[in-house]
C-alpha cells in the first residue's frame, strides 16, 4: 500500500509539475508585460489546457495510463523548455505571491488572512483523511472518472434510465478527476482537485481586480467574499464541477478586460479558451461564456480601420478555439440524440426546442414545475444562511444584496473611473447570465431552482464572482472616505459571518484540537530548519526532509485506509446521503479479490439512489455495471418476444438487441456478485421495495449465493457465471 502511494505521489508531482513548468514558460513569454497575478491566471488555465490535451488522446486510443501520461507530460515540459525565451525564471512570478501574503500580514486583513488559512487547513484535513463523501460524487462523478482510470480509456457506461443523462453531460471536470485518479488508480488525492482550480478563480478575480483599478486589500476582500463564501468553499473538498466553471469564467474575463485595454491577440485567444474549457464543462456556463466571447468579439472594433475584417477573423478564431476546447459532447449529443444539451433543452414559447431526457420528464411529473412563488422563496434562501439538513450553508448569505447594490452603483457611477469601459461590458457579463439563469422556463432549470434551492445558488458563481469585482470598484467610486470606510468594514464583517459560517463542521472540534497541536510543532520545527543547513550538510538536511515528508504521506494513507468504511458510515461532507448500503459497501472493498458487480436498485426511472462508485472500492478493483431488469427490456421492446421466456431477458439482453446502446446483457458481463438495493423509505412487505431482479434470484437460487445482507441491501456470489445459457442465445 505504502510503495503504490509513493509511487502514485512521485508520478504525480513529475507530471504535474512538468505542466505547470511549461504552462508557466507559456505565460511568460506570451505575457512578458502582464502582471504576476494574470500571469499566474494563464499559466492555470494553460496547465489545465495541456493535461486535458493529454489525456483526451490517451483515453480515446486506450493508453491511458500512469506511465503514458507522465512521459507525455514531461515530453511537453522538455519542450517548452528548450522553446523558452530571456523573460526571466520560473520563480519569479512566486514572489509576488510571497509579497502579498507579507502585506496582508502586517495589515488590518491579517485577522481574515487567519480565518481564511484556518478554513483552509480544515477544508485539507477533510480532503486528505475523509473519502470522497460528496452526494454526486458517489453516484456519477467519480463513477464516470473511475472507470475510465480503471479501464485505461473511455468505455461505453451501462447506467439505470435515471441516470443515463449523467454519462452525456460535459466532461472535463471528470477528466481531471481521471487525472487524479490515474497515478495511484484509486482516490487518494482527488479530494484535492478542486483545491488548486479554487486558487486560480482566486488569482484571476484577484488580477480582474487589480487591472479595474483597485488596490490590493480591496482586490484581496473581493477574493475572500467569493472564494470563502459556503456557495463556493463549501464544494472545495468534492468532486463537483461549479469551482472549475467559475474560475475559468472569471480568469476569462480577466484577459478581456486585458482585450479590451490592449487589443492583443493572445488576451482574445485567452478569453475563448478559457470559455471553451469552461463551456466543455458544464451546461451552466454557456450564457456567461458566449457573453465574454461576443464583447471579445465586438467591443474593440469601434472606430477601428478594417473592423469587419478583424470581426471576421475573431469570430472564426472564436468558433474553433471553443469547439476544440469544449465542443466535443455537444457535438456527440446531437448527432446521436439529436439534442446538443442532452439532458437539459431550451424552451422558447412553452416548447421545447430540444427533446429532453426522459428522467427530466419524470422529475418534473413527479415533483411538478412550481411557480414564481418557489423562485422567489430560493432567492430568499440565496441572501440567507439556511442549513436545511446540510451540515454548513449552501447559500451566497447576506452579503449578495450588498455587492449587488455596490455593482449597480459601479455600472452608474462608471463614468468616474478609468476603466469605464470595462466596467459597463462586465456589468453585461453578470447580469445577462444571471436573469437568464431565473427566468429559463426548462424543466430542468425549473426543477433545480424550485425543487433543490439551496443547491442552485452555486450557478450564479460566475455571476457573483464579476458582480463582487464591480462591487469592490462601486465602493472605491464613493466621494465621501468615511462612506469608504464604512462599506469595506461592512464587507468585512460580511466576510468573517462567512467564515464563521463554514466552520460550524461536525469535524471542527477535532481540527482546531489538530492545528492547536500541529501550528506550535510546525513553527518550531520550521524554525529549527532554518538553522540546520548551515550546520550540517545540505545531503543530509534534504534526507531529513525527504523522510519526513515520506512519513506524513504514509501516515494519511494508513488512516484513510484503516477508516475508510467508518468515514463513509459516520461523515458528512456537503449533502447527508443514505448509509444503509455502507456495511455492504465494506463488504465487497477488499483489494485482494477484484469482482466484477451488477447493481440493481428499486425505481430505475426516478430517483438519486445509484452508488455505483463505493462498490468500486478503494484501489478500483471492483467492476460496476447494471444490467436492466425484465421489466425494463419488455418496456423497451414493447414485450415482443415470447411470453415464455421472459425471465430470461436480464440474463440474455444483447447491446444489439436494444435501442440504448449503453446497457449489456448479464451473460456478457460475467459477473461474480450481485448488489441488490432495497428501498428504505417502504416498508418489508411492500411489492416496489425491491427491484425486478430479486425474482431471477428467488426462481434460480443455485445461481446465486447470499453472502452479505443488511436491512437494505443484499449481496449475492454468482456461483454459474454462465446461467446455465449460451451468451450468444437468444430469448
Amino acid at each position: 500500500m505504502f510503495l503504490d502511494t509513493l509511487r502514485g505521489l512521485a508520478l504525480t508531482v513529475v507530471a504535474n509539475g512538468a505542466l505547470l513548468y511549461a504552462a508557466h514558460l507559456g505565460a511568460r513569454r506570451w505575457w512578458p508585460s502582464a502582471g504576476a497575478p494574470a500571469r499566474l491566471a494563464a499559466t492555470g488555465v494553460l496547465a489545465l489546457t495541456l493535461a486535458l490535451a493529454i489525456f483526451y488522446p490517451l483515453a480515446l486510443t486506450g493508453l491511458l495510463t500512469p506511465q503514458a501520461a507522465t512521459l507525455a507530460a514531461i515530453a511537453i515540459g522538455v519542450a517548452a523548455h528548450f522553446r523558452r525565451t530571456s523573460c526571466g525564471g520560473f520563480w519569479a512570478d512566486g514572489h509576488s505571491v510571497a509579497g502579498w501574503a507579507r502585506l496582508l500580514v502586517r495589515s488590518r486583513g491579517a485577522l481574515l488572512l487567519a480565518g481564511a488559512g484556518l478554513l483552509v487547513v480544515s477544508a485539507a484535513y477533510r480532503a486528505a483523511v475523509w473519502p470522497p463523501l460528496s452526494y454526486d460524487s458517489l453516484t456519477y462523478h467519480n463513477f464516470l472518472a473511475g472507470s475510465w482510470a480503471q479501464a485505461g480509456g473511455f468505455v461505453p457506461f451501462s447506467v439505470p434510465p435515471a441516470m443515463q443523462g449523467y454519462v452525456r453531460i460535459p466532461f472535463h471536470f471528470e477528466a481531471l478527476v481521471a487525472w487524479t485518479m490515474l497515478p495511484f488508480h484509486g482516490d487518494f488525492l482527488i479530494n484535492f482537485v478542486n483545491f488548486p482550480i479554487l486558487a486560480l478563480g482566486a488569482v484571476a478575480l484577484y488580477a480582474l481586480c487589480r487591472e479595474l483599478g483597485l488596490d490590493v486589500f480591496a482586490s484581496s476582500l473581493a477574493v475572500g467574499l467569493v472564494c470563502f463564501s459556503p456557495a463556493v468553499f463549501a464544494y472545495v473538498c468534492t468532486q463537483y464541477n461549479d469551482i472549475l466553471v467559475m474560475s475559468l469564467l472569471i480568469a476569462a474575463a480577466l484577459f478581456l478586460v486585458l482585450h479590451l485595454r490592449g487589443g492583443r491577440w493572445a488576451d482574445a485567444t485567452m478569453v475563448f479558451l478559457a470559455s471553451g474549457l469552461a463551456v466543455g464543462t458544464k451546461h451552466t456556463a454557456i450564457p456567461p461564456a458566449a457573453l465574454l466571447c461576443l464583447v471579445a468579439i465586438v467591443a474593440p472594433l469601434r472606430g477601428a480601420a478594417g473592423r469587419w475584417r478583424r470581426a471576421a477573423v475573431s469570430l472564426a478564431l472564436c468558433l474553433a478555439i471553443v469547439a476544440v476546447a469544449g465542443g466535443c459532447a455537444y457535438v456527440r449529443n446531437w448527432a446521436e440524440l439529436g439534442n446538443p444539451l442532452y439532458p437539459a433543452t431550451v424552451r422558447l414559447f412553452g416548447r421545447d426546442v430540444f427533446p429532453q431526457a426522459p428522467v427530466i420528464t419524470n422529475v418534473t411529473r413527479e415533483c411538478g414545475r412550481g411557480s414564481w412563488r418557489d423562485d422567489v422563496a430560493q432567492l430568499g434562501r440565496s441572501i440567507s444562511y439556511a442549513y436545511g439538513t446540510e451540515p454548513a450553508p449552501l447559500s451566497w448569505g447576506p452579503k449578495l444584496p450588498v455587492l449587488l447594490v455596490l455593482a449597480i452603483v459601479a455600472l452608474a457611477w462608471s463614468g468616474r473611473s478609468a476603466r469605464r469601459a470595462e466596467l459597463r461590458w462586465l456589468a453585461l457579463c453578470w447580469a445577462v447570465p444571471a436573469l437568464l439563469i431565473y427566468l429559463d422556463p426548462s424543466d430542468n432549470t425549473v426543477a433545480i431552482r424550485r425543487f433543490w434551492p439551496d443547491a442552485f445558488a452555486r450557478f450564479l458563481a460566475p455571476s457573483v464572482g464579476l458582480m463582487a469585482a464591480g462591487a469592490l470598484v462601486g465602493a472605491s467610486l464613493l466621494e465621501a472616505e468615511w462612506l469608504r470606510r464604512t462599506v469595506r468594514g461592512g464587507l468585512c464583517v460580511l466576510l468573517l459571518y462567512d467564515l464563521f459560517a463554514m466552520s460550524i463542521l461536525p469535524d471542527t472540534p477535532r481540527v482546531l484540537v489538530a492545528v492547536g497541536i500541529a501550528l506550535p510543532v510546525l513553527v518550531g520545527g520550521v524554525s529549527l530548519l532554518r538553522r540546520l543547513p548551515s550546520r550540517v550538510p545540505m545531503v543530509v538536511f534534504t534526507a531529513f526532509e525527504l523522510a519526513t515528508a515520506v512519513a506524513g504521506v504514509c501516515l494519511v494513507a494508513r488512516v484513510r485506509d484503516h477508516w475508510r468504511n467508518h468515514f463513509l458510515e459516520t461523515r458528512v461532507e456537503l449533502h447527508p446521503f443514505p448509509r444503509h448500503f455502507a456495511k455492504g459497501w465494506a463488504f465487497c472493498d477488499e483489494p485482494r479479490d477484484p469482482k466484477t458487480i451488477v447493481l440493481a436498485s428499486y425505481e430505475p426511472n426516478l430517483g438519486h439512489h445509484w452508488f455505483f462508485y463505493p462498490l468500486m472500492g478503494r484501489r478500483l478493483q471492483n467492476r460496476v455495471v447494471y444490467v436492466p431488469g425484465e421489466e425494463r427490456i419488455r418496456g423497451a421492446t414493447g414485450g415482443t418476444w415470447d411470453e415464455d421466456n421472459e425471465e430470461l431477458a436480464w440474463l440474455l439482453w444483447s447491446r444489439r438487441r436494444q435501442p440504448d446502446p449503453l446497457t449489456l446483457g448479464l451473460a456478457e458481463v460475467g459477473p461474480t456478485h450481485l448488489f441488490i438495493q432495497l428501498n428504505p423509505d417502504l416498508p418489508p412487505n411492500h411489492p416496489d421495495r425491491e427491484p425486478d431482479e430479486m425474482r431471477l434470484v428467488r426462481a434460480h437460487p443455485e445461481w446465486f449465493e447470499l453472502v452479505n445482507s443488511g436491512e437494505h441491501y443484499r449481496v449475492y456470489r454468482v456461483l454459474d457465471r454462465s446461467f446455465g445459457w449460451k451468451t450468444e442465445s437468444a430469448p
